[in-house]
């Protein structure tokens, strides 16, 4: 499931049992693009949190070839989240 299939998915169960809060919990890699994509799909009835979880990217080390391709990855997703055009609702991110 990608984090807008995700967002949406979550968004009906909180819509249905009216809830009117939730804490979005993601790795701390993926938080930039979780936060926008949630913020995005979500109605201003629902306040979110966000917590980030510790995962194996860690900057202080060096960049790791795992590390390098998952920022590179983030980046190329962040960018056809955020870019206004008619194809990006068709990617699954």
């Amino acid at each position: 499931m990608s984090t807008y299939e995700n967002a949406l998915y979550t968004e009906d169960i909180m819509q249905a049992n009216n809830y009117k809060s939730a804490i979005v919990v993601t790795s701390n890699y993926h938080s930039l693009r979780s936060k926008f994509t949630f913020e995005k799909v979500y109605n201003n009835d629902i306040s979110l949190s966000y917590s980030f979880a510790p995962s194996f990217y860690n900057p202080e080390d060096g960049i790791t070839e795992l590390e390098s391709g998952t920022a590179f990855k983030e980046y190329v997703k962040w960018v056809l989240v955020t870019v206004p055009f008619p194809l990006v609702n068709h990617f699954t991110l």
